[in-house]
């Protein structure tokens, strides 16, 4: 009977850690997401309207505090401009190889970073950025928050040199208009937990 106590006690005691840090799959219900650049004649803004961000994220003390996983894809096509120019719009998927190459995507390797300020979270993770068929490896840092609901709120920005990836920015109008090389990808996400199976 002494030696079943103790086995019993020995196995609680190897699985309680592993079911305290648990992941949990979250998947995006709610997203605002942007690209800002310049040109030499104004600054523009295009909004994409199709991303699919999902992940394995482990909390504590209803913080997050690791990612198991996580991918984020945007697909290149639903990048459109604020200004509705069906022009630049099509010369933006051009410029992306969205034919060839339909989405970009980012993909988590490890975190790097985690600290807790109050009711938020600030995390630099380390993973995979593929645009055009050209991936590179770079730190993405951002702001997170558990919402009232339980839901996860993701909000950060990230500078991109699109050259880095082997495209050419756009130019327009004979070359009157070109489109600055650097932009900035702003975006703001809303998980829940995703169904069971």
């Amino acid at each position: 009977m002494r030696q079943f106590i103790l086995s019993a006690l020995c196995l609680t005691v190897a699985l309680y850690p592993t079911e305290l840090l648990k992941s949990q799959s979250y998947q995006a219900i709610s997203y605002q997401l942007s690209i800002q650049g310049t040109s030499t004649l104004n600054s523009w803004t295009s909004t994409v309207k199709n991303v699919s961000v999902q992940g394995d994220f482990e909390f504590v003390d209803g913080a997050l505090q690791k990612i198991r996983s996580g991918t984020v894809q945007i697909m290149t096509k639903s990048i459109e401009s604020d200004i509705h120019s069906s022009l630049m719009d099509e010369r933006t998927h051009q410029t992306l190889k969205a034919d060839r190459h339909p989405s970009i995507t980012y993909r988590v390797l490890s975190v790097k970073s985690v600290q807790k300020t109050g009711a938020e979270t600030f995390m630099i993770v380390y993973g995979t950025l593929t645009i055009g068929g050209v991936s590179k490896r770079t730190n993405l840092q951002f702001k997170t928050r558990v919402l009232s609901d339980g839901k996860l709120e993701i909000t950060g920005s990230k500078k991109i040199i699109m050259s880095d990836y082997g495209i050419t920015p756009p130019v327009f109008m004979l070359g009157a208009l070109r489109v600055a090389d650097e932009v900035t990808i702003t975006y703001e996400v809303q998980l829940q937990k995703s169904p069971s199976m």
